[in-house]
Parts: C-alpha cells; structure tokens; sequence
C-alpha cells in the first residue's frame, strides 16, 4: 500500500476508533443509569431527568447490540443487552395490539388536551380538531379568552353541555370541559396549595350514571431537590387520585407534566387508576413538545386518560396538532 493511501485511511480509522469508544461510553453510561434507579428508584434528580426520557436513552441499545456482537466486543455487548432487557421490560407492552371491543358495544370516546401556546395559531384550527375529534366528553387545559369564545361561538350544538374557564391571552390556570352529556356540577377552577397550579373537578350524568371528571394540570418539575416529587406535589397527586377514587365511575383527565418512568405517574397507578393509553395505545404515544416552531418531534408521553374500574379501555390514540405545544390524547372507554 502507497504512503499516499495510508494517510489517506488514516482519519477514516480515527473516526472509527472514536464511534466505538463513543459506544462504549453509551453503554457504560445506561448501566450506571440502570444501576442506580434499580437501586434509589428516582430520588436523584439526575436519575429522574433520564428517567423522563428513558425511551430515548434506551432504545439506541437495541441497535448496537448486533454491532457489538458482531465486532466481539464482549464486555459491551454484556452491557447493552442489560440496557435491550430493559428497554424490552419498558416498552415492550406499548407494541403489543389490543383486542377490539364486541360489536354493539356502547363506546364513551373521552379527548384530553393542553391548549395552551395556541395563541400563535388559528384559532379554527383548534376548533377543527375538536368538532373532528369524535369525543364525547372533552378536558382542556391552559384554555384561553379567545379559544372560550370561539368554542361558544362554534361548537355550541355540539357541545351542550360546557364549563370553560378561559383566562387573557396564555394562562396556565385557564380550564374547560365539554360534553355531549348533562354537566350537573362543576366547580370553578382551584388550587390545592398556595401558588400551585389550577385543576377542575364535575360530574356528568352518562345515560343516568354520574361520571367525576377532574381536569388535572400539575406543575413541572424542576432541576434539583425533590425534582417532580416535592412534599406540595406529592400530596396534590394524592388529593387528584382520592377525588377520582372516592366512589363511583371517574375520570382523571389532563397534563401530568411527568412520563409513566416518573414517580408521579407510579404515585396516580397506585391509587387505583388506570392509564387509558397504557392500556389500549400503540407505541409511545407521545404528546410533548409539539408546538410548530420548536421544529423537533415530540419526545414524551405527559398527557393522560386515567379511569377508575368502571371502564375498561379499547383504543387510545394521539389525535392531530390544534397549534398548541402539545397534542391531545384521545381513548374509547367500554362500561365494564
């Protein structure tokens, strides 16, 4: 071979050489992340802030563990295949298909969405995915002054039955709830601790069954102690699921601004509840961030359906973009 060719073969071989110490990086790295969730769950806010992402970081093992094997490099392959295992454990039921419901069987189709941030669209294209969506019951977060007007001026005799609580402009605490069925109560937006976040709570009477419905938004988490599992966050989570729990048919509907590998989606399970997509969606489902100009792919899963065992859940889905930085969340629920 020419001196010429081997400079030339040179870079080629260092690029080379670095992909794999890159790749070894990666699969020390997940089973330090592996390791040290098995060992104090999502207590480091580190921890916690891969967790959210968990898809994302584990999923890539999937690929390059043909490619470890292939190369014999055995120690990475060992670890990668704890990281495959893991993601299989993870993920694995979102892929699997759900059986349809019986023909004949009265379906209620229940819609979740945060629509906040869609100032900077049309606001026909909000009421278009609404009036499309199929649902009979609806839960709105971070509902605007404007969107409540063009709700009551254009889905009216779809929707009948309304609470909306819209705020100026962009306000998180703004709410709404629309139904096809009597509302026969339904309480003003309010805070479960001072400065906390708004949520909603009715009842619906569903061919002569009451239905609770709570429309739920709590905060973000934050970088550092207690990350999404404050003290105040902790017992609002507990308050939402007892509300949902209390007696009867319920609904837990809204933005959880956490993933179902975070502590608060374990906290809602625990209660009773269960997750509508979890159940009955294919693939991850992912709901955030989905705002246009952000020009990137939602990543994570933060809006739910949760439902009390009254229900049991056929289908659940990502309905389409109504302009805000979020997607709704859509499920057809069966009477058990």
């Amino acid at each position: 071979m020419s001196e010429v060719n081997q400079i030339q073969r040179k870079p080629g071989r260092a690029l080379w050489r670095l992909c794999l110490a890159a790749f070894d990086l990666y699969a020390v790295l997940v089973l330090a992340y592996l390791a040290l969730r098995a060992l104090g769950g999502n207590r480091l806010w580190p921890v916690a802030l891969l967790s959210t992402f968990a898809h994302v970081l584990l999923l890539p093992s999937l690929a390059l563990l043909p490619l470890m094997i292939w190369l014999r490099r055995r120690w990475a392959a060992a670890l990668l295949s704890m990281a495959g295992a893991a993601a299989v454990w993870l993920f694995g039921p979102l892929f699997i298909s759900q059986a349809a419901p019986p023909a004949g069987m009265p379906v209620l189709v229940v819609m979740t969405a945060n629509v906040g941030m869609a100032y900077y669209s049309p606001v026909e294209k909000f009421i278009d995915v609404l009036e499309s969506s199929g649902a009979d019951i609806i839960a709105l977060q971070e509902l605007s002054e404007a969107q409540q007007a063009a709700i009551e001026h254009d889905l009216a005799d779809l929707y009948p039955y309304r609470a909306l609580y819209g705020k100026p402009t962009y306000h998180v605490d703004g709410k709404g709830l629309l139904s096809k069925y009597p509302i026969v109560e339904a309480s003003a937006p309010f805070q479960l601790w001072p400065g906390g976040n708004t949520h909603m709570r009715a009842v619906i009477d569903v061919n002569g069954t009451p239905v609770t419905v709570i429309v739920a938004h709590p905060p973000p988490p934050r970088v550092g102690d207690g990350h999404d599992m404050r003290p105040e966050v902790i017992d609002e989570i507990k308050a939402l699921t007892e509300m949902a729990t209390a007696g009867g048919a319920a609904l837990l509907l809204g933005d959880f601004n956490a993933t179902d590998q975070n502590d608060r989606y374990a906290l809602v399970r625990s209660a009773g509840l269960i997750d509508a997509f979890r159940v009955a969606g294919w693939g991850f489902g992912v709901t955030w961030p989905a705002e246009y100009r952000l020009l990137m792919p939602p990543l994570v899963r933060i809006d739910y359906i949760w439902y009390t065992s009254h229900f049991r859940a056929v289908d659940a889905w990502v309905g389409p973009e109504t302009g805000a930085d979020h997607l709704p969340v859509l499920a057809k629920l069966v009477w058990q």
